[in-house]
């Protein structure tokens, strides 16, 4: 039998993420949402905290941006099929609620005393307000490559320099590739990798 505070965070996850995902196209798995687009995909992973109980649980929120391109490269060990619903940690952008309400890392807490409808009320508005702004600003290919080019959009290495190789984008591919190994120390065992993505890409 379900405690209080599961049943609760099922409420939560139906009305205040299923009730306005679902009409836009999102397909639900345990707890992620992926709405696939043409050129890539979009996905919100609800994390438990791992310490949480019975009595009382805690969640956040991630978003992740997948590109096949990107995941074929990085994340295929096993020469694959792309998935057709991937997780959020092979995502080439990733980022959690906290950084997309410029806040810092926050988790939502729901025990007995919670109040299931205002703690749905708020995950709607923040998906309105938030998630989905941050997906609507990269929906194709051109809005991947737009985003690369501020040097303060996060991606990790070797983010720009795969999918600039992939977009065919070489030029972009090898500054980048020269800044990132500027960056990393001589002997440090990351400048290998870096080095075989440049050779990947003929730009060294």
């Amino acid at each position: 039998m379900k405690s209080t505070a599961q049943s609760k965070f099922d409420t939560i996850i139906k009305e205040g993420f299923q009730k306005i995902l679902k009409p836009l196209g999102f397909r639900k798995k345990a707890l992620n949402f992926y709405l696939q687009l043409s050129d890539l995909g979009h996905i919100i992973n609800i994390q438990k905290n791992r310490y949480s109980n019975k009595e009382e649980l805690s969640y956040t929120i991630n978003c992740g941006v997948f590109i096949p391109e990107y995941w074929k490269v990085v994340y295929n060990y096993r020469d694959e099929p792309v998935p057709d619903f991937p997780t959020e940690a092979v995502c080439f952008i990733r980022t959690r609620i906290g950084p997309l309400m410029s806040k810092h890392d926050t988790w939502y807490k729901v025990n007995r005393s919670t109040d299931e409808r205002e703690a749905s009320n708020e995950m709607q508005i923040i998906v309105e307000q938030f998630i989905l702004p941050f997906f609507n600003r990269l929906r194709t290919k051109a809005d991947i490559l737009s985003a690369l080019e501020d040097p303060n959009f996060v991606v990790y290495n070797p983010g720009r320099i795969v999918l600039y190789g992939e977009y065919g984008e070489f030029e972009k591919a090898k500054a980048e590739y020269e800044k990132v190994m500027n960056e990393i120390r001589p002997h440090h065992p990351y400048r290998m990798t870096v080095f075989e993505y440049g050779k990947k890409y003929g730009i060294v």
